[in-house]
């Protein structure tokens, strides 16, 4: 399984963060890991320096072999809750609809 981000310019310059949540990632998916060939995150802060409610995006798109990408959009708080967020819906998903 092949782990793409496009992130924020914030997250970009920080290759660390980067690579924790991919490592949260692999963690996450690797129940359904057979599954998948391709999983691309797209991170971005949606309200800019507004500081009220949830602004910070993790659009998860898993890409399953014969079948049309699964996209989950999450919002929260930080980027590791929309990420951790964004990973559990998409197992979920994967694991109830069985996809094989």
């Amino acid at each position: 399984m092949q782990i793409i981000f496009h992130a924020a310019d914030e997250l970009n310059r920080k290759a660390q963060h980067v690579a924790f949540y991919r490592k949260k990632l692999s963690n996450l998916l690797q129940p359904i890991e057979s599954r998948l060939t391709r999983v691309i995150v797209f991170l971005q802060d949606v309200n800019g320096s507004k500081r009220n409610g949830p602004d910070k995006q993790c659009v998860l798109e898993c890409r399953i072999p014969g079948l049309a990408p699964l996209v989950i959009r999450t919002r929260a708080n930080r980027y590791d809750q929309a990420v951790f967020q964004s990973a559990l819906r998409a197992r979920r998903r994967i694991l109830e609809r069985d996809y094989r």
